[in-house]
């Protein structure tokens, strides 16, 4: 938990620093990582609203609409910080994005 708290001022201090316009993809280790943090990002998005958070994990098949939805989001605009696990890396295109952070979870 202290990690993923580190981890959402990061972020907001990021994307407070002046540009709102900015489109992050964020790399995680873990499925459930990936998850929780968007959960977290969404349920204080009266405070930060202006990180509009998705989840892109695996597994990656073609037919698996919502995945290709989220990226469809982050092209729009939609969603402007995709929370991604190695399927981000592995053979996706991800469409427009300004910044990547890998975030390395301890154990």
């Amino acid at each position: 938990m202290k990690v993923m708290a580190s981890v959402v001022s990061y972020l907001v201090g990021v994307m407070v620093g002046g540009r709102f316009d900015i489109d992050m993809v964020l790399l995680v280790q873990r499925r459930l990582t990936a998850l929780a943090l968007v959960e977290v990002l969404k349920t204080t998005s009266e405070h930060i609203p202006f990180i509009r958070p998705e989840a892109l994990t695996g597994p990656w098949h073609h037919d698996r609409l919502p995945q290709r939805a989220i990226l469809e989001d982050f092209q729009l605009g939609i969603c402007n910080l995709l929370v991604s696990t190695r399927i981000g890396e592995d053979g996706i295109e991800i469409p427009r994005a300004t910044c990547v952070i890998r975030c390395v979870e301890y154990r």
